[in-house]
């Protein structure tokens, strides 16, 4: 796939726009824009991307894993995002976004730096080879929340990013890790792996962000990724951070915690935040286990 095609935005757009009015036209989908760009050379996450000619190998110019999301109390603030340059083996070059202020009639492009390819660096905390599972959520104010599972490919460094783009500006924060991951066993992708993350600004309070993923630990805090295939004792939490200041200027993050534990041999994946109208959330994912 080398373009994404935002087929349903227009959808979307007329039905919000039609609540309102009992005499709004028929609902019609416009014809798809192609809006992706590639944004990164070959080569460009340096050697924790992990380029193993014959092993593995990346899929240039792909769009993997799009997420759409427009702002709940203004329709016309539109945004995406997926994965740049997808590899066969997990992750990607980057994650790029797409920001549209005029219903999808026109976006801006960008990317956070959750990965070396998308200007990550020691320096900002970015500097992973490959990032994966973008996810995108308006706040109420206009700020626009993004989120990324980044990894090095030839270590044990895995982590749950963040960043903002606050409302009026065009470029992303500096990424926050909300969590952070490696292994003393030194395999690369060891235990202690975060996963699928979710991302959910609340809709009434722009102070409150959530953040939401699954974290795998088989069997013991220090085995091998191999130990995985075999444990009697591996298990995968629900894991959850939130920030409570998101509307200020330096937003702060919780401290990462477990909130829900299936037990050994089994796990939780496709977590997600709900926020209810009543203010309060709940987290509902998929679980799967083996017997």
């Amino acid at each position: 796939m080398r373009k994404i095609l935002f087929v349903a935005a227009a959808a979307l757009l007329a039905a919000a726009s039609g609540a309102s009015s009992a005499g709004a036209a028929p609902l019609t989908v416009s014809a798809g824009t192609a809006i992706s760009q590639n944004q990164f050379l070959p080569g460009c996450g340096g050697p924790t991307e992990g380029d193993f000619p014959g092993t593995n190998f990346n899929y240039d110019n792909s769009e993997v894993e799009p997420w759409l999301a427009i702002r709940p109390n203004e329709p016309m603030d539109v945004a995406g995002m997926w994965q740049q340059d997808r590899w066969s083996d997990g992750g990607a070059h980057g994650l790029v976004a797409a920001v549209s202020h005029d219903g999808g009639q026109s976006f801006a492009l960008s990317a956070p730096h959750f990965s070396i390819c998308a200007g990550g660096t020691p320096a900002n905390r970015g500097d992973y080879g490959r990032s994966s599972d973008p996810w995108v959520s308006w706040a109420p104010n206009g700020d626009l929340w993004s989120i990324s599972l980044s990894v090095d490919r030839t270590t044990t460094r895995n982590a749950v990013l963040v960043s903002r783009m606050r409302h009026g500006e065009s470029s992303w924060s500096e990424p926050t890790p909300v969590k952070f991951d490696t292994s003393r066993a030194g395999i690369p992708l060891g235990n202690n792996f975060n996963d699928k993350e979710s991302l959910t600004a609340d809709p009434n309070n722009a102070d409150l962000v959530y953040a939401v993923w699954d974290r795998l630990v088989a069997p013991n805090e220090n085995a091998p990724a191999s130990a995985f295939e075999t444990s009697q004792s591996f298990h995968g939490p629900t894991w959850f951070s939130r920030t409570t200041n998101g509307a200020s200027a330096s937003p702060t993050w919780e401290t990462a915690r477990p909130i829900y534990d299936p037990g050994t041999r089994d796990q939780t994946i496709a977590n997600q935040i709900i926020v209810l109208p009543t203010g309060r959330w709940w987290t509902g994912s998929c679980t799967s286990s083996r017997r």
